[in-house]
């Protein structure tokens, strides 16, 4: 594959100082550049990779030699802009780096619900022993069934913790001509998901950001839910109906929503979705781990030395589907 010499990588992902060491060390010959991302406009003439979180329009504007930028996370809908995409950069992502926590935070909000833990906790904060009520209404995962929107590396790393767990799980995906992974009990496609929907009591999404997938969850969705079932969101605010939402968990139609993102990103403190019995929010942190740091350095070292060699780069974004 012919690709411009990589002479020149500008990086604003937070590496500590022995990643980058590493990186100079092992990339002698490059002029490997570490800046924040405020003080990329002024570093980015002459390279030709940028590894970072964002691409600031000024930044962009500056560099006249860009031809690969690496994301520091999965989601890219905020680095397809039409000026960056008119210039026919070859974007990667971070898909997978983040996978194994985002699947444990998923497992946690299952649990959460499963044994009461949001109550407990308000019933500490009163200091009050016992609740009655919290024992009784306590149920158990095992033999639940669970749907999975989305079955990338989010979602198989999910459902391998599940089936362990012993659920029965369905994937949902919009292809249909690929391979079933054996942690997946069944595989269904968007289109034709409504009867899974119906009897699943948990439904998990990790779905990007698409214009095929903004306000996939509406009222008209979540009303082919299993009445009782749980909702949870660690993929974009985006792809879910606020409001629908909303009125489906106070209905009782949903017994509870798991939200690690919401819309918009910071939720305004008066926003009523705060105050929605049963809903769990976290803030947009599934992605953060004692470990996403080193895999992401991993993967970016990898990238490197495939670029190099002219191989195929991991994680390459379909830029018109927006993943």
């Amino acid at each position: 594959m012919n690709r411009p010499e990589l002479k020149k990588i500008v990086v604003s992902l937070p590496f500590r100082d022995d990643q980058f060491a590493e990186m100079r060390q092992q990339f002698a010959d490059l002029d490997i550049v570490s800046c924040e991302l405020d003080d990329m406009p002024q570093h980015m003439q002459g390279a030709q990779a940028a590894l970072t979180w964002r691409l600031r329009p000024d930044a962009l504007d500056t560099a006249d030699s860009l031809v690969w930028m690496q994301g520091g996370g999965a989601g890219v809908e905020s680095l397809l802009t039409p000026d960056f995409v008119a210039r026919d950069i070859m974007l990667t992502n971070a898909s997978g780096v983040s996978a194994p926590n985002m699947a444990e935070h998923a497992l946690a909000m299952m649990l959460a619900f499963a044994r009461g833990i949001r109550r407990y906790v308000l019933a500490q904060e009163r200091h009050a022993w016992r609740d009655e009520t919290l024992g009784s209404e306590a149920f158990e995962l095992t033999g639940q069934t669970a749907v999975i929107a989305g079955t990338g590396q989010i979602g198989t790393e999910l459902a391998t913790r599940l089936q362990g767990m012993g659920m029965h799980v369905i994937g949902a995906r919009r292809r249909t001509n690929r391979d079933v992974p054996p942690v997946y009990d069944e595989m269904v496609t968007f289109p034709d998901w409504t009867e899974a929907l119906g009897r699943a009591d948990h439904v998990i999404s990790s779905l990007p950001h698409t214009p095929a997938t903004a306000g996939m969850f509406d009222a008209q969705l979540f009303a082919a839910f299993k009445p009782g079932s749980y909702f949870y969101n660690l993929g974009r605010g985006s792809t879910v109906v606020q409001e629908d939402l909303i009125r489906a968990v106070t209905s009782g139609h949903l017994a509870g929503a798991g939200l690690d993102v919401v819309t918009p990103e910071p939720l305004p403190a008066d926003d009523p979705l705060w105050d929605v019995p049963n809903v769990l929010i976290t803030s947009h942190q599934s992605g953060g781990s004692n470990k996403t740091i080193d895999r992401l350095f991993a993967l970016c070292m990898d990238n490197i030395e495939r670029y190099r060699d002219g191989r195929e780069l991991r994680n390459v974004v379909d830029q018109k589907a927006g993943y």
